[in-house]
């Protein structure tokens, strides 16, 4: 009788290690045209292993085993400023539900560099500078007889 009374005390304790989590669910939109932003991400910061996922085709979002406690959590879209919430308090009696609405963002760009395209009749090996030209396509078709063939205009 005892061995039993000590076996039922040794699996109830382990029944309380279990830590509880629960289901974050939710859905994210443009800010301004409300609609649904399908492929956006979010992600449950600070928690090990990550916990994220992404939205369907209609912005809905399901986070499953989502530890209990408080929880922030960040969305992120191409071409949207990322957004990251306040605390919130995760209890396991009740199911949260989210909107998030994303702001449109820009992307910043360090530099675009712009170079001009070679001249058409310089010539292209830099060794031979006096005998050489280069011609164009358009003027294989203005040579007479040349009909696109750059070996006659050559001539």
């Amino acid at each position: 009788m005892t061995r039993l009374l000590l076996l039922l005390t040794f699996f109830a304790h382990l029944g309380f290690a279990q830590n509880p989590t629960q289901t974050i669910r939710g859905v994210i939109r443009d800010k301004k045209t409300k609609q649904p932003l399908p492929g956006a991400t979010i992600v449950v910061l600070n928690s090990t292993p990550t916990i994220g996922v992404s939205t369907n085709e209609n912005g809905v979002f399901e986070l499953k085993k989502v530890p209990t406690g408080r929880v922030r959590l960040q969305s992120q879209f191409i071409g949207y400023q990322p957004f990251t919430s306040e605390d919130i308090i995760l209890l396991s009696t009740k199911e949260p539900y989210l909107e998030i609405e994303l702001s449109e963002g820009s992307i910043a760009v360090d530099e675009v560099v712009i170079r001009k395209k070679k001249n058409a009749f310089e010539p292209v090996n830099e060794l031979s500078v006096v005998s050489t030209r280069s011609f164009t396509v358009d003027e294989t078709e203005r040579v007479a007889a040349g009909v696109n063939d750059p070996g006659r205009v050559a001539l």
